[in-house]
């Protein structure tokens, strides 16, 4: 389960998030809804390195916001690429995001 607190000033949404756990998944994404979605006209890419847990190995992590691709997710992304699709499909995985912030519409 991942946790995430938010909080809006003007047209800036600040998050950050933390895990109360270990889940089990099987899928090969990993994606964590964001509370407000972006405004798509003025967002670019938003990139933070962290941590997360993939099948109990840690590793590395690039946190993702995009307003156009996945425009409502905060994608991580295994190791230092914006490959979305290498996380094992089963086994605990979860990661505590990084503050991070973007423009909301």
């Amino acid at each position: 389960t991942i946790y995430m607190r938010f909080k809006l000033i003007g047209t800036t949404c600040y998050i950050h998030g933390w895990a109360g756990g270990a889940g089990t998944s099987n899928a090969t994404d990993f994606k964590i809804s964001l509370p407000i979605v972006p405004n798509p006209a003025t967002i670019i890419r938003s990139y933070c390195i962290g941590y997360a847990v993939d099948n109990g190995s840690t590793t590395q992590a690039i946190f993702i916001i995009s307003g156009s691709d996945n425009a409502t997710n905060l994608v991580v992304c295994k190791g230092l690429t914006e490959t979305q699709t290498s996380w094992t499909a089963s086994g605990g995985k979860y990661c505590n995001p990084p503050t991070m912030f973007y423009e909301i519409a």
